[in-house]
């Protein structure tokens, strides 16, 4: 017995242990403001850590000339789960205007989902507004509960310009069935829009993700 352990002794002594860290960050940011003079801060919240993550808010800081804290708001994610490398929309609206701080917390977690979602485009039609319409599958072995397609629309500089969550309908699906979706943008930013990216989410599952692309107006 001895013979055997030893080398592994010598083997666990030249192991370096790295821990994982928690670790994410806001990307492709973009802003605009309403009719009703509200202030849309849009963007995404990519994981750039080696551990899944959850309970993901941004949290929006507005200050004035003097540096006072003038307004402060918080928005959860629109995905539950981020795997390393995974990324999703949020869109924060804030009703005063100064200088804005995004800042971002979080908590590790060892839960993840299965990609047994299967999302369907049907079509896409332009003119005053952009339509994304299709179909998200289940093919689980459990039925897939409160179910989302996610859509992050960004414009010719890759800027995030609208971010969107739809339940499907119906939002809970059986194995083996499928349901509806419809994503529906008017007003100027359908115009802006050059290309997008969707996946479905479930309390159990998701699925991978799509990108199209919209072809400029000649």
């Amino acid at each position: 017995m001895l013979v055997v352990a030893l080398p592994i002794l010598v083997l666990l002594q030249n192991v370096s242990w790295v821990r994982a860290e928690p670790t994410a960050k806001i990307v492709n940011t973009g802003t605009h403001i309403d009719s009703s003079k509200l202030l849309h801060v849009l963007g995404e919240v990519v994981n750039i850590g080696d551990v899944n993550l959850m309970s993901i808010f941004v949290n929006g800081s507005l200050y004035n000339a003097t540096n006072h804290l003038v307004e402060r708001q918080s928005i959860q994610l629109m995905s539950n789960i981020l795997e390393p490398g995974q990324k999703a929309p949020f869109e924060l609206v804030m009703s005063k205007s100064g200088t804005l701080v995004l800042t971002l917390q979080y908590k590790a977690t060892a839960e993840r989902l299965e990609e047994q979602l299967e999302l369907f485009q049907a079509y896409t039609t332009k003119f005053l507004q952009l339509r994304a319409v299709g179909w998200v599958k289940n093919n689980g072995k459990r039925w897939a509960g409160g179910v989302r397609v996610i859509g992050t629309f960004y414009d010719e500089k890759g800027r995030v310009v609208h971010a969107e969550c739809f339940y499907s309908i119906p939002s809970v699906i059986p194995t083996g069935s499928g349901a509806y979706f419809q994503i529906t943008i008017v007003g100027p930013r359908a115009q802006s829009i050059r290309s997008y990216a969707l996946f479905a989410e479930s309390n159990e599952y998701r699925s991978a993700v799509q990108f199209f692309t919209i072809l400029s107006p000649s």
